[in-house]
């Protein structure tokens, strides 16, 4: 559940993402898609600052599943750059952007509640179809009337 007030700033996702991929490929993706998400939306922690999320994920990733040193000696998930440490991490990044590109032609995601659009100091944002059913990908989801589902943090790979 989000809280009435959203955290008063936007972080840079990039070492978030670095983070989830690192997860994923460590097998813990789901715990960390959830801190993740808990951190920021109810913590207002700064998830793009990578000595806070170096700190949020030792635990899981320790956790997880990975033969990399850096997960088994200290647990970090991303660089101190905020970039991913491994590879393999950094494929899924790009294979997920390619995905994003393709299923929703580059629109950013939008949180909606009511009905409404929800930005940062009003900007609004356009919903958009996360994966296309059929329908053209980046059809505003108000306009499609087809199988429209809402998309979240919560049910990513």
């Amino acid at each position: 559940m989000l809280p009435a007030d959203a955290p008063g700033f936007l972080p840079n996702t990039g070492p978030a993402v670095a983070g989830y991929a690192e997860a994923y490929g460590a097998g813990v993706a789901g715990p960390v898609r959830r801190l993740l998400f808990d951190a920021y939306w109810t913590g207002g922690a700064d998830i793009g600052n990578p000595e806070v999320l170096r700190r949020l994920l030792a635990g899981p990733i320790r956790a997880g599943h990975s033969t990399s040193w850096p997960f088994r000696d200290s647990g970090y998930a991303v660089s101190l750059a905020g970039g991913p440490i491994t590879t393999e991490a950094y494929h899924h990044i790009r294979d997920w952007h390619t995905d994003w590109q393709l299923a929703a032609g580059g629109a950013v995601p939008a949180l909606v509640a009511a009905g409404m659009s929800a930005g940062s100091a009003g900007h609004s944002r356009r919903v958009v179809h996360a994966s296309p059913h059929g329908g053209k990908a980046g059809t505003p989801a108000r306009l499609c009337g087809a199988r429209c589902r809402a998309t979240s943090l919560r049910s990513m790979p």
